[in-house]
């Protein structure tokens, strides 16, 4: 399947700030500046991110608006004062949590291609060189450990998944979004009861979530931005899901659409020739598990989004055709 998130749709939408709204916000960082310049990005399903020029100064900085998450932004910053030294993150200039009702951060903006355009325009011993940065950029990230799995809180104190203690989180998470929430309805009922008997019955090749690495969350082709002129890393965004847990959830979503052969091929021999892992004899199976939670969450949304329903649905059952019988 193509990469296709490009077409989905938000699940809240862009917040429209005017160039008067924008000059209050960035009042504080740049006092008595002018706004010269200001588009919306396009990346990105939940926050809203503008960037803009000002006068006197020669570059582009971002204003990242927090509307789905107000937490995320203290989550983000931690992240990026503990790890940017050697993770590729952007770099935070000022935050605000009260200015105009907004929770927000300004960024310097970072110029390169997102992974999933370059790919297509790229030839294949080019797309090598790319996939040998994108793995020792993931394996610098997986290198950071941590004693427990869970969710990160102020300072990235971590906290214990929520769920059944008997289950693996990831599988009551499923259960949740399909069963009490929205995914359910989404699928329908025929699709949703095949998912959860699959889950059921691959409940040994979830992934343990201990020892327990820096994880993304988000580790999407959109979110790896390369610099054209050297293929390396420029920068890797939306730090937001960020979890500590296991190195394949990244993978999972990383490998979630096609890519090319050699892309995947060479990925994986750095990947594993930086961290020194050895992959279980199960793993793209583990990672499609993996993957399976997150597109159910992707999907627990409460308004109908036509092109992201449809997309993840196909996703789903190419996971349920291929791995069922296993």
């Amino acid at each position: 399947m193509k990469f296709a998130k490009a077409n989905w749709e938000r699940k809240n939408p862009a917040v429209q700030l005017s160039p008067d709204v924008l000059s209050q916000l960035i009042e504080p960082m740049f006092p008595n500046r002018k706004v010269e310049s200001f588009d919306v990005l396009s990346p990105g399903l939940a926050n809203t991110n503008v960037r803009f020029t000002i006068s006197g100064l020669e570059e582009y900085f971002v204003l990242r608006l927090y509307t789905q998450n107000r937490n995320a932004l203290s989550q983000e910053l931690s992240l990026a004062k503990q790890f940017n030294n050697f993770i590729p993150m952007p770099e935070f200039l000022y935050v605000d949590k009260s200015l105009l009702g907004h929770v927000y951060a300004i960024q310097r903006w970072i110029k390169g291609e997102p992974l999933h355009t370059l790919l297509d325009k790229i030839t294949l011993s080019q797309a090598q060189i790319v996939a040998k940065e994108v793995a020792k950029a993931l394996s610098n990230i997986a290198r950071q450990s941590f004693s427990k799995g869970g969710f990160f809180k102020d300072n990235l104190e971590i906290v214990a998944f929520e769920g059944n203690e008997a289950q693996h989180p990831f599988i009551s998470y499923i259960q949740d979004c399909l069963f009490e929430h929205y995914a359910g309805k989404w699928l329908g009922e025929a699709l949703a009861e095949r998912v959860w008997k699959f889950v059921l019955n691959n409940q040994a090749y979830f992934p343990s979530l201990e020892p327990a690495c820096l994880v993304h969350g988000d580790f999407n082709l959109d979110n790896i931005l390369i610099d054209e002129n050297t293929f390396t890393v420029a920068g890797i965004l939306d730090w937001e899901f960020a979890f500590a847990g296991s190195y394949l959830f990244d993978i999972g979503t990383l490998l979630r659409f096609e890519v090319p052969e050699a892309f995947e091929t060479k990925f994986l021999e750095v990947y594993k020739a930086e961290t020194g892992i050895t992959f279980p004899e199960m793993w793209r199976k583990m990672i499609k598990l993996q993957d399976l939670s997150n597109l159910i969450g992707l999907l627990n949304i409460p308004r109908r989004c036509p092109n992201r329903i449809h997309d993840i649905k196909m996703l789903i059952q190419e996971i349920l055709t291929a791995y069922s019988f296993n």
